[in-house]
């Protein structure tokens, strides 16, 4: 699992329903990605990073994409600081997020 890293590396993770990244300059902006999208620049402060991708990025989101509600459509990697900071899970597997939908909403992914 890949785990946060500031450096001039951006962690993708999914957010309502879409890969993101956060500016890891720290100018508090995120950027929408295309899967798989290696690099962006900055639309705030103009910082070109490499984004940093889950091994496993298409079967977590297709664990995610069975999700009724976007808002639901939740990961992140291990020991990244929006989900610290709000007691949100971090780090979890394909298999961890496969039995969290099936608790919640009664389906398999």
């Amino acid at each position: 699992m890949t785990a946060y890293s500031p450096a001039d590396r951006a962690a993708a993770y999914a957010n309502w329903g879409r890969w993101i990244a956060d500016c890891p300059d720290g100018c508090g902006n995120a950027e929408k990605l295309d899967p798989g999208q290696d690099a962006y620049a900055c639309s705030n402060c103009g910082k070109v990073a490499l984004v940093s991708w889950p091994d496993d990025a298409a079967r977590i989101w297709q664990a995610l994409a069975v999700r009724v509600a976007p808002q639901h459509r939740n990961w992140f990697p291990a020991g990244h600081p929006l989900a610290l900071a709000a007691g949100a899970p971090h780090g979890q597997r394909v298999e961890d997020l496969m039995a969290e939908t099936f608790e919640h909403e009664g389906v398999v992914a």
